[in-house]
């Protein structure tokens, strides 16, 4: 059996920057639903339609990574239990294999 090596904790914690992010891009977006400018930025500093194309930019990134964290916190869940029972398969292989 091919020996692997997962951290779920890693996982999880890719998860949680994933989420995190998703937040910020939300908080961003809702700036800019209240007026919010940003001088820098030539996506937003131009007309309304510009404005309200850099809205749905960000609502689309907002799902995309609500979407990735909710995949990678699955994921996460998966590889635990795929440890956990690999860990059980191996005790219970090596209670057997003693004399």
């Amino acid at each position: 059996m091919t020996d692997f090596s997962v951290d779920p904790a890693a996982v999880q914690r890719l998860s949680s920057v994933v989420s995190a992010a998703g937040s910020d891009v939300a908080n961003f977006r809702t700036m800019l639903s209240n007026g919010a400018r940003s001088p820098e930025s030539e996506y937003v500093s131009g007309s309304d339609q510009s404005a309200a194309d850099y809205s749905e930019a960000l609502d689309s990134a907002v799902h995309a990574l609500g979407q990735l964290g909710a995949a990678l916190e699955g994921m996460a869940t998966r590889l635990f239990m795929a440890g956990r029972l690999y860990a059980d398969t191996e005790t219970a292989n090596t209670v057997e294999q003693e004399p």
